[in-house]
């Protein structure tokens, strides 16, 4: 039983809603039109406004070519995008932008706006918004005038772009002339050293090998120099050796594949030619013949010129291994000069100059770092560079962004609509009059034993429908019923104020009771506005009044 009372009050509740928005419709159409209306002309008097749009895309500040090196630059970063958006919308960038385009004259009324107000102006134009995940920024300039906005836009990523090569020119250029001044304050420094070498030198005498300044390093070096010296004088030394003990003949087959020589080649196959030649010719004549002897003349020659030839190779392989041996002796006094030197530059005596060779060694070494750093940047600094690509510029757009029309329109009646039920519902709940029979029982403690149609007809003329007169008869009944075994046999019909409906009442309920077969007797008490003879077509000659 409860949710079917919950079911019936809630049905019972919106149908005094409804109730309410029914009875006060047209209020509610015409606080709607009036809103709708309101919202249009606002619409329509609004400045249109146009939003132009630029995309770039804006990375870490590179050379578009790597000379020196390949630096490693992270494809994303927000932190780095973050730090230029907020550059984007700040004055740097704006102040140029405005002073560009002259925007405090062309912004202004009657007189030149200062440039704060005017750089707050085209703040609140600018809308800057970074795509995630890339590194693109978008510009957003929104304007009355839609060419100024893109212009604006472009403007704005214009300058933007400049200022990150201009920043970058300058701080490297202010590096360039920080590393110019360390560089020749180096160089001071390395003369200086190099000086006091000298002069230790000449004060310690300290013996020199050569132009070499002996260390570890030179040892090793020289000691390996001997080792290749000793292994190649031992290569030659035994291929030398192995050449000798061949004959003629395997000397001539070997030493073509030995050497890369043309002549070699060529002659071992001009001699190969020719004693095949021979064979051919000794076995169709005999030795005397002129053409063996010719053929067998030109064999001798050519072995004489391979011989020759021979001879020469081996020579050259003589003096090669020749010297390779003076070269390996030559580096074993070398290193063996050095060794007795390093032993005496390593006593007691010498320390200072070493310390001395060791503080230049290291001022010449960070010169030599500082010079090729300086050409490096000297270099880079003129390379071109792309921290900033414009995407795709702005154009100037076709359409407004605002008002929005259509989007108005709808808030509008939105609004209209919902304003004017809340109204209904204030109107209503100001209005304090009786409107529902609960109402009745409730404020007066009667029952209500009949509800009578608000466009009920008269019944003595045949006007009500049968809905109307079942109303009446229903009245009638409860009437009979609330009358019981009473004797009361007379009613009167009563209402707070003139023209609610009790003579209309009165003559329909007594046609009712007729038609039941009671005898009905009408009294009309108004004295002075009397219609029952109007709706029951009786004479008014005699009336109340002259009874009494």
């Amino acid at each position: 039983m409860q949710p079917n009372t919950i079911s019936q009050e809630a049905r019972l509740h919106f149908l005094d809603y409804w109730r309410v928005i029914k009875s006060r419709w047209m209020f509610v159409v015409i606080i709607f039109l009036t809103v709708l209306l309101v919202t249009t002309v606002v619409t329509f008097l609004q400045p249109k406004r146009y939003s132009a749009a630029l995309r770039m895309k804006v990375e870490h500040e590179k050379p578009t070519v790597a000379v020196f090196e390949r630096e490693q630059y992270p494809q994303y970063d927000p932190f780095f995008l973050q730090t230029q958006y907020e550059i984007i919308q700040s004055r740097k960038i704006l102040d140029p932008v405005i002073t560009r385009l002259n925007l405090q004259r062309v912004w202004a009324t009657d007189q030149e706006l200062p440039l704060a107000i005017a750089a707050q102006r085209l703040k609140q134009a600018l809308n800057v918004r970074r795509f995630r995940d890339t590194s693109l920024i978008e510009i957003i300039v929104t304007d009355t005038d839609p060419r100024l906005a893109a212009t604006i836009a472009n403007t704005v990523a214009d300058v933007f772009q400049s200022d990150r090569l201009e920043v970058k020119r300058d701080q490297t250029i202010r590096g360039l002339t920080k590393l110019r001044e360390e560089l020749d304050a180096q160089w001071q420094r390395v003369q200086e050293a190099q000086a006091k070498v000298e002069r230790l030198r000449k004060e310690l005498n300290v013996p020199v090998f050569g132009t070499l300044r002996l260390s570890d390093m030179t040892l090793q070096q020289i000691d390996q120099q001997l080792t290749l010296a000793k292994s190649e004088a031992t290569s030659r030394e035994a291929r030398l050796q192995e050449l000798k003990k061949l004959t003629p003949m395997q000397l001539r087959n070997t030493i073509a594949t030995m050497i890369n020589d043309p002549n070699v080649s060529g002659l071992l196959q001009a001699l190969t030619e020719s004693e095949l030649r021979l064979e051919v010719l000794k076995q169709d004549f005999g030795p005397e013949h002129p053409s063996v002897r010719t053929e067998q003349a030109s064999v001798e020659k050519l072995r004489e010129q391979m011989d020759a030839r021979l001879a020469g190779v081996l020579a050259g392989f003589e003096i090669e291994y020749q010297s390779a041996q003076r070269r390996v002796e030559e580096l074993q006094k070398q290193l063996n000069a050095a060794k007795e030197q390093s032993m005496l530059m390593e006593s007691e005596a010498y320390r200072p100059f070493r310390n001395a060779q060791l503080l230049e060694e290291q001022e010449t070494k960070l010169y030599d770092m500082l010079k090729q750093r300086l050409q490096q940047e000297s270099v880079t600094v003129e390379l071109p560079r792309s921290p900033v690509e414009i995407v795709e510029r702005a154009e100037p757009p076709l359409l407004p962004v605002s008002p929005k029309m259509t989007l108005n329109l709808i808030l509008g009646a939105m609004a209209g609509l919902v304003l004017g039920v809340v109204m209904a519902f204030f109107l209503e709940f100001l209005d304090t009059s009786i409107k529902k029979v609960e109402d009745v029982e409730h404020y007066l403690g009667c029952p209500v034993l009949g509800v009578i149609p608000q466009e009920a007809g008269l019944l003595v003329r045949g006007e009500g429908t049968a809905a109307h007169l079942e109303a009446y008869r229903m009245l009638r009944t409860n009437l009979e019923f609330a009358r019981g075994q009473s004797e009361v046999n007379s009613y009167c019909a009563l209402s707070a104020a003139p023209g609610e409906g009790k003579s209309f009442t009165v003559a329909n309920l007594a046609c009712v009771g007729a038609q039941h077969g009671a005898r009905v007797l009408v009294v009309d008490c108004d004295l002075r506005r009397p219609t029952q003879h109007q709706l029951l077509d009786v004479p008014n000659q005699f009336g109340l009044a002259d009874y009494l």
